[in-house]
């Protein structure tokens, strides 16, 4: 549904009978093939998982919900490449017959992709250690030359109902107020008030603006904290031990995929979030010509936007996925595997056999300095054949992080 009156698209919502369309028909179409292809990657990605790897979306750990990360992220946003694909479907088949339906489409995808981010931001943190926490917590950053050598950093980390009072309400924010404005312009636009639905449009993207750099700053936040955590640890293995190479190696490729995954999405909203900033401020003045900037705006709408970023985070799983299919050994089978192989260690080293509920990263983190290379093996053995708690970045994670250790309330009481 074009708008015959002016020789400039929306490009959000069409494509046809203005200036520029055969350049904005490309763009679509590539838009329609990334996604179509991130849907069905998606989906078998997501239904392997689900098969054979299936820990659920969502946990109860006593005091409300926690997201796990990996499968809240694959599944929210191979739902929205599916609505991303089905809106460029319908532009390109013109089968649109209003502003409303354009509208409520094209913003539901990023809707649902901004469900995705939250889940996995909030699943992150609340995998970080317990005993990391603002105001009673050190954070031990080790140099490059000496591991003795330490500075102390504090991690905020709210209570976990805080956390899940601040996943409600940041599930919410992009629904009660991008979503609505969308809404807002559809209707005023199909009553052809131009005028107010222009004012709309503007807030919607000026708002994301907002939730853009929220994401940016959160995850780097996080995401950095939790790294360097891992990264303490991972130099306190014996590199004289057993297995301690491979052991490494795994650690090593799990704080790969925390490390990208976390990069694009701080990085990608801190891009973005100003772009669209400007985009709603001068919106009518942008899109009015077949300018440079015009083009570059709707390139990177079409294109270049959660693309790049979605087939990173496929690509991380995938590899996981694969590496399950095959049958190859992961990290988390080093040296043993089985309950039996962990209960004779757990016999050996009575201090470390802890319930499943019991078992964190952070009791771990908290074990005095063992006194030799034997006592250490053990403690990575024990480690790694708890390593299918976590739901992190794949089901296979080097060390066991503490997704059951929220649901105590003497854990909530160590971090008042």
């Amino acid at each position: 549904m074009s708008n015959d009156s002016t020789t400039f698209c929306d490009w959000r919502v069409e494509i046809y009978g203005c200036d520029g369309s055969n350049i904005l028909v490309i763009e679509v179409i590539i838009s329609l093939i990334t996604y179509a292809l991130l849907s069905i990657s998606g989906t078998f990605i997501f239904y392997y998982r689900y098969r054979y790897m299936w820990q659920g979306l969502f946990v109860d750990h006593g005091n409300g919900i926690r997201p796990l990360p990996v499968d809240c992220l694959l599944f929210f946003w191979t739902i929205a490449s599916y609505l991303r694909a089905i809106h460029s479907l319908l532009m390109l088949t013109n089968s649109y017959t209003s502003y409303l339906q354009r509208e409520s489409i094209q913003e539901l995808g990023f809707t649902v992709l901004c469900y995705g981010a939250v889940c996995y931001i909030i699943g992150i943190i609340y995998t970080i250690p317990v005993n990391y926490t603002s105001g009673k917590t050190t954070l031990k950053v080790d140099s490059k030359c000496d591991i003795s050598d330490e500075n102390m950093r504090d991690i905020f980390l709210p209570r976990p109902r805080t956390l899940n009072y601040i996943l409600a309400v940041w599930l919410l924010l992009p629904t009660v107020t991008v979503f609505p404005c969308a809404i807002l312009s559809g209707i005023y636009r199909d009553h052809g008030d131009e005028h107010v639905a222009n004012h709309w449009t503007s807030i919607q993207y000026i708002v994301y603006f907002f939730i853009d750099l929220l994401f940016a700053s959160v995850g780097a936040y996080y995401g950095i904290n939790f790294m360097l955590i891992l990264r303490g640890s991972m130099k306190q293995f014996n590199r004289k031990s057993a297995n301690c190479h491979q052991s490494r190696n795994g650690t090593r490729e799990a704080l790969e995929r925390l490390k990208y995954t976390m990069i694009y999405l701080a990085v990608l909203p801190l891009v973005s979030g100003p772009c669209w900033g400007m985009y709603g401020l001068a919106r009518v003045k942008i899109i009015s010509s077949m300018s440079v900037v015009n083009i570059l705006f709707s390139a990177m709408w079409h294109t270049s936007g959660a693309q790049p970023l979605i087939a990173v985070c496929q690509y991380l799983l995938a590899k996981r996925v694969y590496q399950h299919y095959m049958g190859k050994p992961t990290s988390s089978q080093n040296g043993s595997t089985g309950s039996q192989s962990n209960l004779t260690l757990s016999q050996q080293r009575p201090t470390l056999a802890r319930s499943p509920t019991s078992n964190t990263f952070g009791d771990y983190i908290n074990q005095p300095s063992p006194n030799s290379s034997e006592d250490f093996a053990i403690d990575l053995k024990i480690i790694q054949n708890n390593s299918n708690e976590n739901n992190l970045v794949g089901s296979d994670f080097a060390v066991s992080v503490p997704a059951p250790a929220y649901g105590s309330e003497h854990d909530v009481g160590r971090r008042a």
